[in-house]
């Protein structure tokens, strides 16, 4: 009987609950009141502590930019905290955005559009992985107030006849 009580008062100090909110600090020591700010730092924690961890996720946006990884642990659980709803998005906030200036680029634009076009230079926020826009699950996507833009393309609707495939 003392060993059964022994080995679940054991198993139960190892089991960490871990805590982490978009407006928690990484500094801070993951509990329900100094929540950690990254999935990414509550997941290192969770590898540090033995046994099976719970890591609860608030509600707010998540950027994940980088591949989240968990070795070396068992049973890591990750929940919602209560009723909340955690986002997590796996992207890079573009900023930068200017007015398109130069004649090339608005040479390819209707004179309609040549008003309202944006740019920005991805490279110098360090995007260079464009992805595939033929590959479905590499594909570049683009939101803008929360909604996902059209990648540009043409015709904007409906298909071009290109003539008769030849072989």
């Amino acid at each position: 009987i003392i060993a059964a009580i022994l080995f679940f008062a054991t198993a139960t100090i190892a089991a960490a609950q871990i805590y982490v909110s978009p407006e928690g600090n990484d500094a801070a020591t993951g509990s329900e009141t100094a929540p950690f700010a990254s999935l990414a730092r509550a997941a290192r924690a969770a590898e540090e502590t033995p046994g099976p961890d719970t890591i609860w996720c608030r509600a707010g946006l998540y950027i994940i930019t980088d591949p989240i990884s968990i070795s070396g642990a068992e049973g890591i659980l990750i929940k919602a905290f209560g009723d909340e709803k955690p986002c997590f998005r796996g992207s890079t906030p573009i900023t930068g955005w200017k007015r398109a200036t130069g004649s090339a680029i608005l040479a390819k634009v209707s004179p309609a559009a040549r008003k309202r076009l944006v740019v920005a230079d991805l490279a110098r926020q360090g995007i260079t992985d464009y992805g595939n826009p033929i590959n479905e699950n590499n594909r570049p996507v683009l939101y803008c107030n929360g909604e996902e833009q059209m990648l540009a393309r043409y015709p904007n609707e409906g298909f071009i006849t290109a003539g008769r495939a030849l072989g």
